[in-house]
């Protein structure tokens, strides 16, 4: 079902998995429109075929500063012939009390959603 996008990301290695997922970890550099500069995460990207998920799990960089957890899932939804919907949903822990809502990376994150989306079509 899920097939690897191009322009995603650029450092990608694959990782054996045991529970049926294609495992990838990835170091990105996030960019969004409310981003003044990039910034670099690395994530591990699970790929769920059989129940049609992305799961994104950040592992280190520049979203850590202010996140302890940061998880991104895509699932895809069938709705029929060649239509399909993304549910995003985005899970985070904050280091302490103070950050606010991480919009600057669901803005990013929803732009894969997205692009996700129209590869589907």
């Amino acid at each position: 079902m899920f097939k690897f996008m191009t322009g995603i990301g650029a450092n990608m290695v694959m990782v054996p998995s045991s529970f049926g997922t294609i495992l990838l970890v990835r170091i990105n550099n996030l960019v969004a429109s409310t981003m003044e500069t990039a910034e670099v995460v690395k994530e591990r990207v699970e790929f769920d075929d059989k129940k049609l998920v992305i799961r994104i799990v950040g592992l280190e960089g520049d979203v850590f500063e202010h996140y302890k957890t940061f998880i991104g899932t895509y699932q895809v939804i069938p709705k029929g012939p060649n239509r399909s919907g993304i549910i995003f949903t985005l899970e985070y822990e904050k280091l302490r009390d103070g950050p606010p809502y991480p919009q600057k990376y669901h803005e990013a994150m929803n732009s894969l959603a997205k692009d996700i989306e129209a590869h589907l079509k």
